[in-house]
């Protein structure tokens, strides 16, 4: 979705990949949506039929296609909420957790 942040990405840089990327996920939101199901490398036992389902109510807002409160994100889906969740509990992060810091506002 984006490229990763190391110490020579600058503040600008990152704000404009960042308006791109906002943009992306407003304008094209079923091709956003099923990049994300990719990046974030979600598994399951059965796939989505399509990433973002919009259904038409009525007479949307001028402008938008359907009513986003109804949407359905990855209808037919199934997964294992704990599997994707547990499956980086072996992850150098997760067994040596960041040192407890005091709160720079104590």
């Amino acid at each position: 979705l984006c490229t990763k942040i190391g110490p020579a990405r600058d503040a600008t840089a990152l704000a404009a990949e960042y308006d791109l990327l906002w943009k992306w996920s407003v304008a094209d939101l079923p091709a956003f949506h099923a990049a994300l199901w990719e990046f974030l490398d979600i598994r399951c036992s059965r796939d989505f039929e399509e990433p973002l389902y919009l259904p038409r109510v009525g007479a949307p807002a001028p402008g938008l296609r359907s009513t986003f409160a109804m949407a359905q994100f990855y209808p037919g889906a199934q997964l294992n909420f704990a599997e994707n969740v547990m499956r980086f509990a072996d992850d150098a992060y997760f067994r040596t957790p960041p040192a407890l810091q005091k709160p720079a506002f104590l």
